[in-house]
């Protein structure tokens, strides 16, 4: 016991005689531990971002690669055309979706009116590809064109009720747009949060001026969702890649 109080003492009486060195050290060791605690959160929170789907070994995102005068670059988004001629030409692909979003809108609902820009235009088998908490209604069933799922926040804004579904979004982008389901917000672990996501059963359903830009080859319109059938080995399709 006296042997601890004593080097106790003489350790104390050190640091009170090299106070400056002793305080450098320290700080240095806490500025280590914060940098490697946020090394670990950032890994942690890369690891898992997008790891709640429940098909995620089947989920693949198409990357478009163009050769350009400055180089080969890759973008998420591809050819409006290239979705449905995929699932045409390799019947190991289960679900193909579409996904892309622009700019902002106006919402509006009877007197309540504001701009969003927490939006996405996708066909229904996005609901089929990634997973999205459905609290009522059912975005893969579309009985018009063009429906809307909002998410509880935003029915509570433009409603005052999370019992939306029916209930009609005025002067979007798209005209008039029937509510069709409601689901929860999206997990913050998720790559995309959107509040509100417009379901179109078809390209024919957007606007003319799109339609052009939409049907090229050359374009690069929406991002690209692709979910494999369950037996199926993806590695298959870059065989024929360059023939595509």
């Amino acid at each position: 016991m006296n042997l601890f109080k004593n080097y106790t003492k003489i350790y104390f009486r050190r640091v009170r005689r090299e106070y400056g060195h002793y305080l450098v050290n320290i700080f240095g060791l806490a500025l280590g531990f914060s940098v490697l605690f946020f090394i670990i959160m950032y890994v942690y929170d890369e690891q898992n971002m997008d790891a709640y789907h429940t098909k995620t070994e089947r989920i693949f995102r198409v990357v478009n690669q163009i050769d350009e005068e400055d180089g080969s670059h890759q973008y998420v988004s591809t050819p409006g055309p290239l979705g449905e001629a995929l699932k045409e030409e390799f019947p190991i692909i289960q679900e193909v979706a579409h996904l892309t979003y622009t700019g902002s809108q106006v919402l509006k609902a009877g007197e309540k009116r504001f701009e969003d820009r927490e939006w996405a235009i996708a066909n229904p088998a996005l609901f089929k590809i990634l997973d999205f908490e459905i609290v009522s209604g059912d975005p893969t069933d579309l009985k018009n064109p063009i429906g809307m799922v909002i998410n509880e926040e935003l029915a509570m804004r433009l409603f005052n009720t999370t019992d939306a579904v029916g209930k009609v979004i005025e002067e979007t982008n798209f005209g008039d747009v029937e509510v069709i389901a409601v689901m929860k917000e999206m997990p913050r672990n998720s790559s995309y949060q959107f509040n509100n996501i417009y379901v179109l059963d078809g390209y024919g359903s957007f606007p003319d001026n799109w339609q052009r830009f939409i049907q090229s080859w050359r374009g690069r319109f929406a991002q690209t969702w692709v979910l494999f059938e369950e037996s199926a080995d993806p590695s298959a399709i870059t065989d024929f890649q360059e023939e595509f």
